[in-house]
């Protein structure tokens, strides 16, 4: 079924949530309302067939990874293929795309908002490198930070200043963005992650498996 939902995502305010198909369909959706706001189909990627009346096709890009800026003006979609997108969520329009060339197509890209909204920080679970964009603009701040091991989810510190990376070796990365350090946490675990927190103070990391 291509309108299956495969990622949802829903802004702080409660205003909007936004849909991702397994056709490559966003569809963005007004919660008061219970209406759809605006849609939008990703570009048909050449290595995703879709079979419909018995014949393939190209299917758009498959988007897994929906998230939105804390002040619910911008929404984050990535993927299956090399690009992230910024899209308005006021008008449905691509703002920016976010060329992330070392993300393995079958591994996808994802991407997580600062938490004061004006930086945008994106991965791939095969890439080894976090890439730091402006989160208005869409142009690379030249910040990346390269891992040993590719990351599988990320968390940012309230402050900007500290990401948590957890990696496919199953270690947790602490990395600050200001001194451009990396250290892992001391003790390795075999718990798989489902997503990464912090606290608010920043002194707290929450893991959820």
């Amino acid at each position: 079924d291509e309108t299956a939902p495969v990622a949802v995502a829903a802004d702080a305010s409660g205003r909007f949530a936004a849909v991702a198909e397994r056709g490559g369909m966003v569809r963005c959706w007004s919660v008061d309302g219970a209406r759809e706001v605006w849609r939008w189909q990703g570009p048909e990627s050449p290595t995703a067939l879709a079979v419909a009346d018995g014949m393939a096709a190209p299917r758009g890009e498959r988007v897994h990874k929906l998230a939105f800026s804390p002040d619910g003006g911008r929404l984050f979609a990535g993927g299956t293929g090399h690009h992230g997108r910024l899209i308005d969520v006021a008008s449905g329009s691509v703002l920016a795309e976010l060329q992330h060339l070392d993300a393995a197509p079958r591994a996808g890209l994802c991407g997580t908002f600062s938490p004061g909204g004006d930086w945008l920080a994106t991965w791939g679970s095969d890439d080894l490198r976090v890439r730091a964009w402006d989160a208005r603009t869409g142009r690379p701040l030249g910040r990346d930070t390269e891992l040993p091991h590719g990351p599988h989810w990320l968390a940012v510190a309230a402050d900007g200043t500290l990401t948590a990376a957890w990696c496919v070796d199953r270690r947790i990365r602490m990395v600050s963005t200001g001194e451009r350090s990396e250290a892992a946490l001391p003790v390795p675990t075999a718990l798989a992650a489902a997503a990464l927190g912090f606290s608010r103070s920043g002194e707290h990391l929450l893991v959820a498996e």
